[in-house]
C-alpha cells in the first residue's frame, strides 16, 4: 500500500497525487514533445512555381501524416517526398494521425501552387 507520511488535515491523497502527476507532466512533456512532434516540412519555393491550375497538386508535409497538406507543382510530388519528407521523418517516432482531410483543391495563384477550399454550392431556392 502507498503511504504518504505527515499529511496535514484538509489535504487529500488525490490532491497530492494530482499535484505530482501535473509536476511530472510539466517537466517531462516538453522533452516528449521534442522527440515526437510531428515536424512540418517546408515545401521549397522551387517546387511551387506554376502557370495554370493543372500544374499543381498537393503533398503531405508532416511526419505524422496529420492532414498538413500544401500545394506543390505536380511534377515535383515524388521529388518532395524522396528528397524532403522521407529524409526529414526518418527518425520520427511519434504518433500517426488518422485524420479526415478537408476538401481542398490545388490551384495556381500568382504563379505559386496553393490549396484552396472548394467553392460552396450555389443556393437553391424553392419556388
Amino acid at each position: 500500500m502507498f503511504f504518504i507520511p505527515n499529511i496535514k488535515k484538509g489535504v487529500s491523497v488525490a490532491g497530492l497525487v494530482g499535484f505530482f502527476v501535473l509536476s511530472w507532466l510539466f517537466t517531462t512533456l516538453p522533452d516528449m514533445i521534442d522527440r515526437h512532434t510531428a515536424t512540418i516540412i517546408s515545401v521549397p519555393d522551387t517546387m511551387l512555381s506554376c502557370t495554370k491550375n493543372e500544374d499543381c497538386s498537393y503533398v503531405e508535409t508532416s511526419c505524422s501524416s496529420c492532414c498538413h497538406y500544401k500545394g506543390v507543382r505536380a511534377d515535383q510530388v515524388d521529388l518532395f517526398y524522396n528528397q524532403e519528407l522521407y529524409p526529414a521523418c526518418e527518425s520520427y517516432s511519434g504518433a500517426v494521425c488518422d485524420c479526415i482531410a478537408e476538401d481542398m483543391y490545388p490551384v495556381c495563384m500568382k504563379g505559386r501552387c496553393k490549396l484552396r477550399p472548394p467553392k460552396p454550392p450555389a443556393p437553391v431556392y424553392n419556388q
